[in-house]
C-alpha cells in the first residue's frame, strides 16, 4: 500500500527524516516510536503527501510523490483518515457538523451524509453527543468524535499522530483497543507514539523505531 524508497525530507531546524526505506502492506498495524522530534510526524506527513521528499520517492497505491498533481491530491487523501493529539474539532460546530464536514469535503451525496454520520457516532458510542459542542465533551469523547470523522470517509489507511497524548492512561488503552478493532475490520493503521506502555495492548503489530531522523529498527 505504501512504500518509501531512499526518502530524505529535512527542514531548516534539522528535523525530518533520512534514508527511509520500507513497505507497509494493506491490513498492517504499524507503530512509529521514538522521542519527540525524531521524525515520526514527518513520516506521516510524507505518507499523505502533505510534504514531498527532497530526495527519493513515496508511493501510496498508484500515487507517487515524484509526479502527483494538485488535481490528484484530494483523491489520495480520500483514502486516508487522520487522527491527531489535539483532536482538531471545530469549536463552533457540534458533533454532527464536525463529522459531516469531512463527508462534504469528500463529495459524499448530501442525502447519504446524515445516515453515515449517525452510523459512525453509534459505532463509536457517542451518538448521544450529537448536538454537543467540543467544549462539552471529555478528552476521550473528543477523540472518539475525531475518529468518527476520520473513519466516515471509509479510508484505506488511518494515520494517527500521538492520538493518546492528551488522554489519561485508561482512555488511552481504550482508544488503542478500538484502533485494533478497526484494523481487524480491514483498515490499515499507522500510529505514531512515544508511549511504549500501550504498544503491547495490540496483539499483532509492526514496530518502526526512529531516532535522530532515521529508522533504526523495523519489524
Amino acid at each position: 500500500m505504501i512504500s518509501f524508497k531512499d526518502v530524505y525530507c529535512t527542514f531548516e531546524d534539522r528535523g525530518g527524516i533520512k534514508e527511509a526505506n520500507f513497505t507497509i502492506n494493506a491490513g498492517d498495524f504499524v507503530f512509529l516510536t521514538g522521542p519527540s522530534g525524531a521524525g515520526k510526524s514527518t513520516l506521516l506527513r510524507l505518507m499523505y503527501m502533505d510534504v514531498v521528499p527532497d530526495k527519493g520517492e513515496v508511493v501510496f497505491q498508484q500515487y507517487s510523490s515524484r509526479n502527483i498533481s494538485r488535481h490528484d491530491l484530494p483523491y489520495l487523501r480520500r483514502k486516508v483518515g487522520m487522527l491527531f493529539q489535539d483532536f482538531r474539532l471545530l469549536p463552533d460546530r457540534n458533533v454532527y457538523q464536525n463529522v459531516a464536514l469531512g463527508l462534504y469535503a469528500a463529495n459524499y451525496k448530501a442525502a447519504n451524509i446524515r445516515d453515515r454520520v449517525e452510523e459512525m457516532l453509534e459505532k463509536l458510542d457517542v451518538a448521544d453527543k450529537w448536538y454537543h459542542k467540543p467544549h462539552e465533551l471529555s478528552g476521550g469523547e473528543k477523540q472518539r468524535v475525531a475518529l468518527a470523522r476520520a473513519l466516515a470517509i471509509e479510508p484505506r489507511v488511518l494515520l494517527a499522530d500521538e492520538p493518546t497524548g492528551n488522554l489519561d492512561p485508561r482512555v488511552s488503552i481504550e482508544l488503542v483497543k478500538l484502533l485494533y478493532q478497526i484494523n481487524q475490520s480491514g483498515t490499515s493503521v499507522i500510529m505514531a507514539t512515544h508511549d511504549y506502555d500501550i504498544i503491547n495492548r495490540v496483539p499483532k503489530y509492526r514496530l518502526f523505531q526512529i531516532s535522530k531522523s532515521k529508522i533504526v529498527s523495523a519489524t
